[in-house]
């Protein structure tokens, strides 16, 4: 075997890894989306070990191959367009993803920020912590400007 022919045998090699591992990637991120479809917040807990890993392995990969990047050009014609086609692949599910965390975590603030007006809405006036513009009607006047007072102490 020639150094040619070992040089596209490890290209192959590494491109082929890489597209079975951006296959797991994109079939994991379609899971989650699947999953936060559902609502299935238990299930999004066990797959976000599996998800961190393979992003993890996949820029390990990428920055192996930017050290080498003339390293896939002895790989084969097919298992280039191999290559290419699952990067297309991964890239939409890479957006879907973050468009569906993007709309759950939306969803989430919406609900937390609607628990907290209702919260606000109940505090009753004898509450200690209240809008201070709501205390003035209790006792006197409220100024939020301060004003500067002159004491004279002559006498």
């Amino acid at each position: 075997m020639t150094q040619q022919e070992k040089k596209a045998a490890e290209a192959t090699k590494i491109a082929t890894a890489m597209v079975e591992m951006m296959r797991s990637l994109t079939g994991v991120m379609d899971y989650e989306v699947d999953l936060l479809e559902r609502q299935d917040y238990a299930g999004l807990n066990g797959l976000r070990t599996e998800k961190a890993r393979l992003v993890r392995d996949y820029q390990i990969s990428i920055n192996r191959l930017s050290e080498e990047p003339d390293m896939l050009k002895s790989a084969g014609v097919d298992i280039r367009e191999k290559l290419h086609a699952e990067g297309l692949r991964l890239d939409e599910a890479a957006h879907r993803n973050a468009s569906e965390l993007k709309s759950a975590i939306l969803a989430t603030q919406a609900i937390v920020q609607t628990v907290m007006d209702s919260a606000r809405d109940q505090l009753t006036e004898n509450d200690a912590y209240k809008n201070m513009s709501d205390v003035s009607q209790m006792a006197g006047s409220y100024s939020p400007i301060s004003q500067a007072v002159a004491i004279d102490q002559s006498a």
